[in-house]
């Protein structure tokens, strides 16, 4: 987790970034300092909103995955409805379901990301697949340890069923599993992260049609993670992109963001880059893909960055290159208006969802992030269909 907000308010917090000393540098012209940003903060107190995915081909309706926080207890919460209206939906509009598996008290719950019947026809009109983490009191592993789960059916839980997907058969011998947490899923694939007794964290990729688990480490990395994925083309595509950070937990300073392409069919990786904030190398202690959507002609991501004694939250467009590989990075900052510090939790189009704290407390937010310059996303979240 790159962000003190995610530490505070998210189950999701093991997977360590090594922190050092790193360089400031000049924004160059790949970056775009939008101050005009239209910020509108979730009305609803202790909702974290963590996913989102178009729900409609022709409106801004969509789908949004996040945590209800009251009191002590987190619970896994879903919102379906208008982008447009989401920041002054009422508390009525959001959904807070609890996972429910034979013989399992389970105690927390979070959903991370969600999928839609736009673009997978065979979860029917109005159904929706959602995957996160959860704890149960009476888990192997301990009760402070998270399971991953997918949810699918209405976003009112009625009717609805929860499969546990633990990623046992990544581990070694001689290792336990402690962790899995589903972060995003797209197609029949899942992406998340899981880890052992080890200290470093470890990426994986689960195959929801076949049962099939695949570690991710493109970068042949210490520690991995995977947070994004866009399935390319339509919905028989085996092409997928997936977006996250990695670490060799150095003192260099070396942590970056990833995109990378797969495909479900062969299991083979290709394309992989990576990128720091700004496209200043070490210009940033930590630069990390949180969410990805596909455009016209590439992706647009946000995430977070820490550079020196600042964290805070990026929008970032990648176009395609003729021969398939990922361009370089145009950033733009996203900042809350009078927030400490603000988190780039999903995308959409040209709308950012995450978090931010001030005054000590947190709240979710909606910010329609202008694209920089070098080209316009396409509306309502269209697939990028060449490499289909």
């Amino acid at each position: 987790m790159t962000s003190h907000i995610k530490t505070a308010i998210s189950d999701n917090t093991k997977w360590a970034w090594h922190q050092a000393s790193a360089f400031e540098h000049a924004f160059d012209r790949h970056h775009h300092d939008r101050s005009a940003f239209d910020y509108a903060s979730v009305a609803v107190p202790g909702i974290v909103v963590t996913g989102v995915r178009s729900d409609s081909a022709t409106t801004d309706d969509v789908v949004v995955t996040a945590s209800d926080v009251t009191g002590s207890t987190t619970s896994a919460a879903l919102y379906q409805g208008s982008l447009q209206d989401l920041a002054a939906a009422p508390a009525s509009q959001w959904h807070v379901l609890t996972p429910t598996f034979p013989g399992e008290t389970v105690t927390s719950s979070t959903f991370y990301g969600p999928n839609t019947s736009r673009f997978d026809p065979s979860l029917g009109a109005g159904e929706v697949r959602a995957v996160g983490s959860y704890k149960y009191a009476e888990g192997l592993s301990g009760p402070t340890f998270d399971h991953g789960m997918i949810y699918k059916g209405p976003v009112n839980g009625l009717g609805g069923t929860w499969t546990q997907i633990d990623a046992t058969s990544l581990v070694g011998p001689g290792n336990t599993l402690l962790n899995t947490i589903a972060h995003s899923t797209m197609g029949d694939l899942v992406v998340g992260n899981y880890d052992t007794g080890l200290s470093t964290g470890d990426a994986f990729i689960y195959d929801t049609a076949t049962n099939d688990w695949t570690d991710l480490n493109p970068a042949h990395s210490l520690s991995v993670t995977a947070y994004g994925i866009w399935h390319n083309g339509t919905s028989t595509s085996t092409s997928y992109t997936i977006a996250g950070g990695y670490s060799d937990l150095n003192s260099r300073g070396a942590d970056a963001g990833y995109l990378v392409d797969y495909d479900s069919s062969t299991h083979k990786l290709s394309h992989f880059k990576t990128f720091e904030f700004n496209n200043r190398p070490h210009g940033a202690l930590i630069s990390h893909f949180d969410g990805i959507t596909g455009t016209a002609h590439g992706y647009n991501l946000t995430g977070d960055f820490v550079r020196g004694t600042s964290e805070g939250a990026f929008f970032a467009h990648v176009e395609r290159e003729a021969d398939g590989s990922f361009g370089e990075a145009h950033w733009s900052n996203i900042a809350f208006p009078g927030a400490d510090v603000t988190s780039g939790n999903t995308v959409i189009d040209d709308t950012v969802l995450g978090v931010f704290t001030a005054g000590g407390e947190t709240h979710s937010y909606v910010a329609s992030a202008a694209e920089p310059e070098h080209g316009a996303p396409a509306k309502f979240e269209h697939g990028w269909d060449f490499w289909a």
